[in-house]
């Protein structure tokens, strides 16, 4: 085994949040910058946040581990310090390689050889789980019998309709002394008919993706079933470097694998898995469908989220993280709108956007892959205006964030803070800087802002010059080692 990375152990349950993937389901709120488990939702909160919450029970879980696509590792910890949760460790994967790559990963960082009985738990995190009192005894319930028999255990979800976007779980032989069963069968995504067939019959699960597995039998299935997947991750994890609690693990060792889902690599081959019926309700909320029907809905049987108005509406959910959105005299349909992109749609046709979004990605639209702007280890920044000789931006820094420190040769900045204290360096001089109060950049001057305080810097950036890519940054110092973006050597006026 690799070399370990968690400090403080306990005869608790590990949880793993695993926050891979980027998401088309909820275009626009969700894209690959920020993809589904990361957007916020009825309660200001995002589905990452709620399931991180849903592990603070120090009776029960240890500090969770994490793991989390490169792209996405700046905004999870953004994300986790906004509700005061701090993870055991966070496994930055350097490639996409699905669940069973990543629950291997994250198994093998928290792997306790001194204890015998050591239970990990895989939740995804874009999933909505209610009532959690009944999440924690479902859990509770599978520790049990997971120490008892050393069977991996999964949690199915009692299916109301034949639900054509899920797996199936079809139950065995019960377990004696237990509401539970060993698994007959994990089917895919089954036909319309099929999963009617399944409904009625009254012996499948849906298949929620949750997990709880001792380690012990974890491993050892997959050194029986999946030797290359477990030699390249341990390869992969022994050879890993780290930067405080982040885990980069080797990418080289990972490129090589195929993507694939821990029901193909293990689950569908071992004969040592169980599965308990989930008593928390539970959704995998797949579309904007969903979003509405689980959303606190008005007498109307409206529901919203941001700066909305409704007048003569019904049935219907509207999403606005942009302009004021408003909608007159409709029913049953969905609207979301965002900073660059509205999209209108039937409710009962929710399913549908993903196919929109094949057909966007095709026309290489860039509403698909990125919100306006992009996300930087410090914060944010998006356009506001671009002219031929000038550019204006909108920056927002996170309390303890730093811009590097930097110089550039094509174009000077003027920085009006309109939000937060910051501290700026402008070559010699340092002073801070209070809402409504600006300074001036000139071209070539070395510049830094930082956060010290405890919220966030919001300032309007003003360039002007002959050039504004980002690849004009001389960057001399920077906190969170990112490689120097020296200015091309190109001839510009």
């Amino acid at each position: 085994m690799p070399k370990h990375f968690i400090k403080q152990r306990a005869s608790k349950i590990l949880p793993v949040i695993l926050a891979g993937g980027s998401g088309s389901r909820l275009w626009p709120a969700s894209r690959p910058d920020q993809p589904k488990q990361f957007i916020k939702l009825e309660d200001g909160l995002s589905l990452f946040q709620q399931s991180l919450m849903r592990c603070q029970d120090e009776e029960l879980f240890q500090a969770p581990i994490l793991v989390v696509g490169a792209a996405h590792v700046h905004l999870a910890q953004q994300q986790m310090s906004e509700i005061g949760v701090t993870p055991a460790a966070i496994i930055c994967e350097p490639v996409s390689r699905d669940t069973a790559a990543a629950m291997t990963l994250a198994a093998l960082a928290g792997f306790d050889t001194k204890q015998e009985e050591q239970l990990i738990a895989f939740f995804p995190s874009d999933h909505l789980i209610e009532e959690g009192t009944q999440f924690l005894s479902s859990i509770q319930d599978a520790a049990i019998i997971a120490r008892r028999s050393g069977l991996m255990m999964t949690f199915g979800i009692a299916p109301n309709s034949p639900e054509t976007g899920y797996g199936y779980i079809k139950k065995g032989a019960s377990l004696v002394d237990y509401d539970a069963h060993m698994v007959g069968e994990f089917v895919e995504k089954p036909s319309k008919s099929l999963a009617q067939t399944y409904l009625a019959s009254g012996q499948y699960f849906w298949n929620s993706g949750m997990f709880l597995f001792p380690s012990t039998t974890f491993f050892s299935e997959l050194k029986s079933h999946a030797p290359d997947l477990l030699h390249a991750c341990e390869r992969a994890m022994s050879a890993s470097k780290s930067d405080g609690l982040i885990v980069h693990p080797l990418a080289e060792a990972l490129s090589p694998l195929a993507k694939l889902s821990i029901d193909y690599a293990l689950m569908e081959k071992t004969g040592l898995v169980a599965v308990l019926p989930f008593g928390a309700h539970w959704s995998d909320l797949g579309n904007w469908h969903a979003i509405w029907d689980h959303a606190g809905q008005d007498e109307q049987q409206n529901a919203s989220y941001g700066d909305v108005q409704l007048l003569e509406t019904s049935n219907s959910y509207a999403y606005s993280t942009g302009p004021l959105t408003t909608l007159v005299g409709m029913k049953d349909c969905v609207v979301v709108s965002t900073a660059d992109a509205v999209m209108v749609v039937d409710r009962k046709a929710a399913h549908k956007v993903k196919d929109l979004v094949g057909q966007l990605k095709q026309q290489q639209r860039p509403e698909v892959c990125a919100h306006p702007g992009e996300l930087r280890p410090w914060g944010r920044f998006a356009p506001l205006h671009n002219g031929d000789k000038h550019q204006v931006k909108i920056i927002e820094v996170n309390p303890g964030g730093q811009l590097s420190l930097q110089k550039h040769r094509y174009r000077a900045e003027h920085w009006i803070i309109v939000a937060g204290i910051a501290t700026v360096s402008v070559d010699e001089t340092v002073k801070d800087l209070y809402p409504g109060e600006h300074v001036h950049i000139p071209l070539g001057a070395v510049h830094r802002l930082e956060n010290f305080g405890d919220e966030p810097i919001q300032m309007i950036e003003v360039q002007t010059g002959s050039y504004f890519g980002e690849d004009d940054i001389i960057r001399l110092e920077d906190v969170y080692d990112r490689e120097a973006e020296p200015a091309k050597a190109l001839d510009r006026v």
